[in-house]
C-alpha cells in the first residue's frame, strides 16, 4: 500500500470511519467507497462514479461531502421529511435542494435562495421554519 493511502487510512481511522484495508486499498463500509492508488493519485470509486485526486485533503473533502449528505438523509428520514437522493452529494426535499460542497451543507430553496449550514440538524431546523412559514 502506498504512503499516501496509508496516511489517508490513518486519518480516516482517527476520524472514526468504519473502514477495511487490504494491500490494494481502503473500503469505507458505511458509504460503499473504494479508494486505491492510481500512479501518483488516489482513485475514489463510488456508486456515482470515480474521482481522481492528488492529495489526502482532496480525498477527505470528497468523503466529507458524501458523509454530510448521508447524515442529512438519515436526519430527514428520522424527522419525517419526504426526500429523494439525487446522487451522493444532492438531495431533493420538499421543493428544495440540499447539497454538500467543500465540506459544507447548502440548502437551495425553491425561490432560488441559497443558505449554508455546518450540520444536518441546522438544515432540518431551517426546513421546519420554511414549512411553518409556508403554512402561515
Amino acid at each position: 500500500m502506498s504512503q499516501k493511502l496509508n496516511e489517508l487510512h490513518n486519518k480516516l481511522q482517527s476520524d472514526n470511519y468504519d473502514i477495511d484495508k487490504d494491500e490494494n486499498g481502503i473500503f469505507l463500509n458505511d458509504y460503499d467507497i473504494d479508494i486505491i492508488t492510481a500512479e501518483e493519485s488516489l482513485l475514489i470509486s463510488t456508486s456515482d462514479g470515480n474521482y481522481y485526486v492528488n492529495t489526502i485533503d482532496e480525498a477527505l473533502l470528497i468523503i466529507t461531502n458524501i458523509k454530510l449528505i448521508n447524515d442529512l438523509s438519515k436526519s430527514l428520514s428520522s424527522n419525517g421529511f419526504r426526500f429523494r437522493e439525487v446522487d451522493l452529494t444532492h438531495v431533493y426535499v420538499i421543493e428544495h435542494t440540499a447539497f454538500s460542497e467543500n465540506g459544507t451543507l447548502f440548502l437551495e430553496t425553491n425561490d432560488g435562495g441559497v443558505e449554508s449550514f455546518s450540520n444536518p440538524e441546522e438544515v432540518i431546523g431551517r426546513l421546519e421554519e420554511i414549512s411553518v412559514e409556508s403554512n402561515l
